[in-house]
């Protein structure tokens, strides 16, 4: 039992001991919704557990935060009113008001166009809303986009809406589909039928023929599945292992299919995806001689490439000019080792 004053609302997904069930190893869910908290968004957290009821055994649970409006607040911090939306056009919290002017905004207008992408930008967290999109689109969950979402928002402020990772466990394969499926040709295609008129795809396929939203999926591409980033092999492979450790006792036949088939192979053709599909644009992103941390005094970092001079700023802001390319008069060229005196947050970019 928990205090009272610690617990929120949860939800719970449940498999029954004896049962032979497609969601064994049980752990889809709470895997999914770690990897979208290592992608730096907030996602329920869950656990699991054994079922007493009046001492009668009802099975292993995984309980988790249900998303409504004290999730928002409990993350985002505390606020009078949310909006909060889910599949379909649900209203959970609120009202649709502004999701829908974010809906016609961004299906009904030309991406292209500056003004328009930031008015969009505004409405929507595009940085939440691609690291909300990398670790299902990893995991090629297919009971969605078009089913088994959140978009919340703080109604008070007018803030923008942010997608949730919610009832993920229909992914890495469940439905047939093997390693090389490709989530972004179907799950996310405009030509899918099952898919194509959903919410979320509409928006990811106006916003995808901006150069502007391209380079930004493509920058978080670079930051989750290179460099030790949340996506890369190494990271996913110890998150999984310290779910299913929790599991090990409980849990007979243990189906590994996750960790013997998906980490090894998944990730060459999600690259192959993105790359195809104009979201990624890792091979020439400067190199470090090291990726963050703790470095001594004095430390000198440097940089490497492919081609291209590579611009860079200790400021933390971008070198280059949104939607003009131009190198930014914060960013300064690279020409050797730069010495780090102190903390720095430090952004560099080939340009070519």
């Amino acid at each position: 039992l928990f205090p009272e004053t610690t617990v929120r609302s949860f939800d719970t997904l449940v498999l029954r001991a004896g049962m032979n069930d497609p969601t064994n190893p049980f752990l889809t869910d709470e895997f999914v919704r770690t990897l979208a908290r290592d992608c730096g968004q907030p996602s329920p957290v869950g656990t699991f557990v054994h079922l007493f009821l009046n001492g009668v055994y009802k099975g292993y649970y995984n309980p988790c935060e249900r998303i409504d409006a004290d999730f928002l607040a409990a993350y985002h911090g505390p606020s009078p009113a949310w909006d909060l939306i889910a599949q379909g056009g649900e209203v959970r919290e609120g009202d649709a008001a502004a999701w829908n002017a974010l809906k016609n905004l961004v299906q009904g207008t030309n991406m292209l166009n500056s003004a328009k992408y930031l008015s969009a930008a505004a409405r929507l967290d595009l940085t939440n809303f691609v690291d909300y999109l990398c670790p299902l689109i990893y995991a090629d969950n297919d009971d969605w986009p078009h089913n088994n979402w959140r978009a919340g928002r703080d109604k008070a402020a007018n803030g923008p809406f942010r997608f949730y990772v919610w009832d993920a466990e229909w992914a890495f394969g469940l439905q047939g589909h093997g390693v090389s499926w490709n989530t972004l040709a179907n799950q996310l295609a405009t030509t899918s039928p099952q898919w194509g008129t959903a919410e979320i795809a509409t928006m990811f396929n106006a916003l995808k023929r901006s150069p502007e939203f391209q380079l930004l999926f493509a920058d978080r591409v670079h930051k989750h599945f290179f460099n030790g980033g949340a996506l890369t092999d190494a990271r996913i492979r110890t998150r999984y292992d310290q779910v299913r450790a929790r599991l090990n006792n409980s849990v007979s036949g243990f189906d590994n299919r996750i960790g013997a088939t998906w980490i090894p192979q998944r990730r060459r053709f999600v690259l192959d995806h993105l790359g195809r599909a104009g979201l990624a644009f890792s091979t020439n992103a400067p190199g470090f001689s090291q990726f963050g941390g703790r470095v001594p005094a004095g430390y000198a970092l440097t940089m490497t490439n492919v081609a291209g001079a590579i611009y860079y700023t200790t400021d933390g802001s971008d070198p280059r000019v949104m939607f003009t390319g131009a190198v930014s008069p914060s960013a300064t060229a690279y020409a050797g080792p730069v010495v780090l005196a102190g903390p720095v947050r430090l952004k560099a970019r080939s340009l070519q």
